[in-house]
């Protein structure tokens, strides 16, 4: 599960933002929604990178 916290610096709240569309927090793992629903209200996580659609993003700023 991913919660919303205040900033402090550490590094579980340093995230890479891949040209691929993966948000990467450290080398290998990646924000994901949980069982690659697209129901409303899913849970997100943080699970290995593995390219699948429930692991990418879009900017839309």
């Amino acid at each position: 599960t991913v919660l919303m916290a205040a900033c402090n610096g550490s590094t579980f709240q340093k995230w890479t933002v891949t040209p691929a569309g993966q948000v990467r927090m450290f080398a290998d793992m990646c924000l994901d929604i949980a069982g690659g629903t697209s129901a409303n209200h899913a849970s997100l996580q943080i699970y290995p990178c593995h390219g699948g659609p429930n692991q990418r993003w879009l900017n839309s700023f």
